[in-house]
């Protein structure tokens, strides 16, 4: 059985016509909790760039900013939630070999990460449910069900692996690229 994907995924966000989108029962019932907020903020972002394929806007999203691990498990986003972590990681990696060659990476930088998750998990989380209905043009009830929604288990795995990712990383990078302690306790009790 052939795909029943036609066109281009650009061309079909170019020709999504989002308010209608946005009514469609599945629709609904993929996105769940919280479908009033989104839809005020994708409706304002479509009115002004009448294309989905342009609704990449800013919002500010404190839940995606102090917890983004939480947040993109609880709305089911695997993809997105193993990207930001894979950067993240990856960032802890360079900042420690950097650190063992004499630099130092603010931690300014990681929070910094953390504001663009709080500004952009709205409309990533468009992308994302624009995403799975191009795929699925007509999903079944148990396709949305496994695919969209929330998922409180699933945001408690997330915030799990996602700990398990950092620390792990840390250790690791620790093992890597040692960094060298000072002891200040002589200088702390005058030289004796």
């Amino acid at each position: 059985m052939g795909s029943p994907v036609v066109q281009s995924q650009g061309d079909y966000l170019r020709a999504l016509d989002v308010p209608s989108f946005l009514e469609r029962p599945d629709v609904a019932a993929f996105v769940g909790p919280n479908l009033d907020t989104f839809k005020v903020k994708w409706l304002k972002d479509w009115e002004r760039t009448k294309g989905a394929h342009k609704m990449m806007k800013f919002h500010w999203n404190p839940m995606a900013f102090v917890f983004w691990f939480t947040w993109f498990s609880y709305r089911k986003m695997w993809a997105e939630f193993a990207s930001v972590t894979g950067v993240f990681c990856a960032a802890m990696f360079l900042e420690a070999w950097y650190e063992q060659h004499g630099g130092n990476i603010p931690d300014s930088a990681f929070s910094g990460m953390q504001i663009v998750l709080g500004f952009m998990a709205t409309s990533l989380y468009f992308q994302r449910v624009a995403r799975f209905f191009y795929f699925h043009p007509n999903p079944t009830q148990e396709q949305v069900a496994q695919a969209g929604g929330v998922s409180i288990p699933g945001a408690i795995a997330g915030t799990i692996a996602y700990l398990a990712a950092i620390f792990g990383t840390l250790y690791i990078a620790d093992m890597i690229f040692p960094v060298e302690v000072i002891d200040t306790t002589l200088a702390l009790n005058g030289g004796a």
